[in-house]
This record gives structure tokens, C-alpha cells and sequence, in this order.
């Protein structure tokens, strides 16, 4: 079922190009995460599927995975149509969470949030909800090869696996007696690079902050906090960016992954402490768009 093309034949960056011919559409064009709507899901430029979305929160939505191809409209599944006419299965059994990252582009609307908050509690009652449900047996093993799958994507939560180290928190780190300077004296860096662990733009090994709570005198714990670049990773999960970060896949040879590091990680480094959320936005659409320029 997992392709590098797309249910209509093209592949996602392809898609993205066909979405959108004005780069500013990825940021104006974007609809709400609606509950009841289907959207399509993909990844390092891979289509990973469909879903329903049953409840959307903050950073994740809750999902029944989805397809239209025939084959696939078995048991446990029930058949809708969508707001196009076309058919398709659903899983609600099989109800999973997902980063909104994963979220490509929203296909059509099938069932309202008063359907789904219908199904979704007859299903907890242990009730029929009284939908369409497939009559076709699944064959052996579908079962397990679909709740593997979309196991193994409930997982990803967007970062790169080179995400190790800790962060320095420049205040405590100030508070401890330490500065920009030292830390170019301790590891021997330049001024650009010494400011930027300074700031937390980028981590330090647990064998470094040793290192350094040594030099300080501190307990190495009282000067780390949290990755400063988190709220610009979360901000980046909203689908709205999804098209611009497929661009910058497409541009830099980068996964995608790197690309939302790297402009967490810009976006970060020039924004200023009184930046609000519209100025943030900008600043992550501008470091997206750099990448691979």
C-alpha cells in the first residue's frame, strides 16, 4: 500500500507544485483540521496513506485510517462516501494519534463532527453504531500488517534522529557566572559559534556540559533547560507549512526532518524575545524558503 506516488498518480512535491503556483498559498490557502474531513498523509516525500480525522487537539490529531482502493473495503472497516462521491473504508476500530506534521493535504469531507462523535461513543459503549460496515473478510494478516503500520507513524514525531545532546539555557548559564566567552574558551570556538550554544541554537554533548559545569564550579543541571527551538517545531507541525516544507526537500536534497530542524533552528536564531505569533510564522516561511537557495 506505502508508494512514492500518490492515489492520483503523482508524487508529493508534485502535488504540492499543482496545490499552490503562488509560494504565499502554503500560508493563506490552509484550512482548519475539522474533524470528519479526509486529508492524505505523507512523509519525506512519500504518500503514507488516508484518514478521517475523528478529534483534533493542538499538536496531534486523532485518526481512522481511510483508503479507496477496493481491495481494501473489509472487515473491520465501514464504507462512506465522500463529498466528491467517492467511496471509501474506514477503520474507526483501529483509531490511532498522529503528529499534524504528517498531514499533507486535505482530500474531502465525509462524515460531520456529530457523526463521528456518534460513532466514536456507540463504538466506546460497545454499541452498533449502525453504519455501513464491510462484508468482505480481511484477508490473514491485514489486520496486523495495518495496526503495524500505523503504529510505527504514530511514532514519528517530525525530528531528525540526530536530535542527541542537551541545551544550554542562557539565563541559568548567566546565572552560574558563565557567558558566550567562556564557552569559546572551554571548547575552543569561534564567536558565532560560541554564541550560538550561548543561546541554545544548538546542543551540547552530556560529556561537554561535564565539562563546563567543571570549569563553573555548578552542577551541569543547573545551567541546561529545554530545546529554546521547540516552539518554532511545534508552530511548524500545522499543515499550513507542509507545502513549503515538501519545496524545501525538493530543493536542498535534505529529509524532511532536516529541513524542519534546520528552519526551527533559523527561525530561532532571529527572532527576537517579544516576537508574536504572526512574526514567528513569517520568520519559519522565510527560513523555509532559504533552505536549498
Amino acid at each position: 500500500m506505502l508508494s512514492l506516488l500518490l492515489h492520483e498518480g503523482a508524487t508529493v512535491a508534485e502535488r504540492s507544485e499543482r496545490r499552490s503556483t503562488d509560494p504565499a498559498d502554503a500560508a493563506t490557502g490552509s484550512r482548519s483540521v475539522v474533524s470528519g474531513d479526509i486529508w492524505s498523509l505523507a512523509w519525506d516525500r512519500e504518500h503514507l496513506g488516508y484518514v478521517i480525522i475523528s478529534r483534533a487537539f493542538e499538536d496531534f490529531v486523532l485518526v481512522w485510517p481511510a483508503s479507496y482502493v477496493v481491495d481494501e473495503f473489509v472487515r473491520p472497516s465501514f464504507i462512506v462516501e465522500d463529498s466528491d462521491g467517492q467511496k471509501l473504508a474506514t477503520w474507526p476500530t483501529r483509531e490511532t494519534g498522529l503528529g499534524k506534521h504528517l498531514l499533507f493535504e486535505r482530500r474531502a469531507s465525509a462524515l460531520s463532527d456529530g457523526e463521528v462523535r456518534r460513532i466514536s461513543a456507540s463504538l466506546d459503549a460497545d454499541i452498533d453504531p449502525e453504519v455501513g460496515w464491510a462484508t468482505t473478510p480481511a484477508p490473514a494478516g491485514f489486520d496486523d500488517l495495518l495496526v503495524n503500520r500505523w503504529h510505527e507513524w504514530c511514532f514519528n514525531d517530525g525530528h531528525t534522529d540526530d536530535m542527541e545532546g542537551v541545551y544550554i539555557d542562557e539565563r541559568r548559564l548567566s546565572a552560574c557566572g558563565g557567558s558566550a566567552r567562556i564557552l569559546a574558551e572551554v571548547f575552543s570556538l569561534g564567536p558565532a559559534d560560541a554564541r550560538a550554544l550561548f543561546r541554545g541554537e544548538q546542543p551540547i554533548t552530556l560529556e561537554q556540559a561535564q565539562v563546563l559545569g567543571g570549569r563553573l564550579k555548578r552542577d551541569p543541571q543547573e545551567m541546561l533547560g529545554g530545546d529554546p527551538t521547540e516552539r518554532f517545531w511545534s508552530m511548524l507541525a500545522d499543515p499550513e507549512f507542509k507545502a513549503e516544507v515538501v519545496s524545501a526537500v525538493e530543493r536542498a536534497g535534505l529529509t524532511e526532518g532536516e529541513v524542519r530542524r534546520d528552519a526551527a533552528r533559523d527561525s530561532y536564531a532571529l527572532a527576537a524575545r517579544d516576537d508574536g505569533h504572526d512574526r514567528a510564522r513569517q520568520k519559519l516561511l522565510d527560513a523555509l524558503r532559504r533552505i536549498g537557495t
